[in-house]
């Protein structure tokens, strides 16, 4: 039994060692650090930039790492960026497309942070829509460079005093200054280029042209009392100023009954309202034409009465010398 058990615990003890010798012999993975990649290093650079208050340089350090997959980190980093340097309708933009990624892991860690900066900025905003307008012109808000139409008719833009130009790819640039309030919306409205050809040349009126002249006596001058041309201008007048006027509600109650759709509503339908913007900006340019149209009567009327009104007093005064 004493021999047994000396065998037994002799092999037991080979058995061990060739376990220890070959857990011995098994490779062990080295640990590989991770590789930083280009976007990594321009962050990293970014932020060092953004702690010494260097924030144009950081910036623009993120614009590069952005470029490079449109990753949601880079993206929200650079929305942070352009908030310092206060371009808000950018950094916006940036945080709006940031927090689309639910399922980033820096995201997710920094979801209270991106949405409190979202909402700040979006206090220092306010909406323009772009009514009319050619296609392949370019929106400029205050000397930058803020979309092209027909894609960008949706501008949010710094509250304020803001200059908003229309540059078309062939023609003059139109510039309009409105006054935005936060979370306010305008609409502002651009000719377009066939509206801009039809109004041209400005419509003129010869007044004096069909008056007839005769040979009258001193009593017929005095008989003949106001010149016709006084009534023909006051009723033209009368007429193009009603017309202005009926152009001018029917264009507002079509920008209040859209705004109402579109703007007013909880969950507007954007397909029926695109459809009909289109609508609405043909009928608001025919309504332009009317009214400059309508404009020019009215001042042909009006001069039109002042030469009845001179030939009226010319009239009279002849009357007078006739009876001396």
């Amino acid at each position: 039994m004493r021999v047994g058990a000396v065998r037994l615990l002799g092999f037991a003890c080979v058995w061990a060692a060739s376990r220890v010798s070959f857990a011995q012999a098994e490779p062990v993975a080295p640990e590989i650090a991770p590789v930083e990649t280009e976007e990594d290093t321009l962050v990293r650079e970014a932020l060092d930039r953004r702690r010494a208050g260097q924030h144009q340089d950081a910036a623009a350090l993120l614009r590069r790492a952005y470029a490079i997959r449109r990753s949601p980190r880079a993206c929200g980093q650079l929305a942070f960026a352009e908030q310092a340097i206060g371009r808000w309708a950018r950094a916006e933009a940036l945080f709006r497309e940031a927090l689309s990624a639910s399922n980033d892991p820096w995201i997710e860690r920094n979801r209270e942070a991106l949405e409190g900066s979202m909402n700040a900025a979006a206090r220092r905003l306010a909406t323009v829509e772009i009514v009319g307008g050619d296609d392949g012109a370019e929106l400029w808000v205050d000397g930058e460079r803020a979309g092209v139409l027909p894609a960008d008719r949706s501008l949010r833009v710094v509250v304020g005093a803001v200059r908003i130009e229309h540059r078309p790819p062939a023609g003059p640039i139109t510039t309009r200054v409105v006054e935005l309030t936060p979370g306010g919306r305008e609409r502002v409205y651009f000719a377009p280029r066939d509206a801009r050809a039809r109004g041209d040349g400005p419509v003129i009126l010869d007044p004096s042209r069909g008056v007839q002249r005769s040979v009258e006596g001193p009593a017929t001058r005095a008989t003949r009392g106001v010149h016709p041309l006084v009534w023909f201008g006051v009723a033209g007048s009368a007429a193009a100023g009603a017309a202005v006027a009926i152009a001018w509600a029917t264009g507002n109650g079509i920008a209040s009954e859209y705004d109402r759709a579109c703007f007013g509503a909880a969950m507007p339908d954007r397909s029926a309202c695109d459809a009909r913007r289109v609508g609405d900006q043909q009928t608001l340019d025919g309504l332009t034409v009317v009214t400059g149209v309508g404009w020019a009567l009215f001042g042909a009327g009006v001069a039109s009465a002042g030469v009845g009104v001179g030939l009226s007093l010319w009239g009279r005064g002849a009357s007078v010398q006739g009876r001396f």
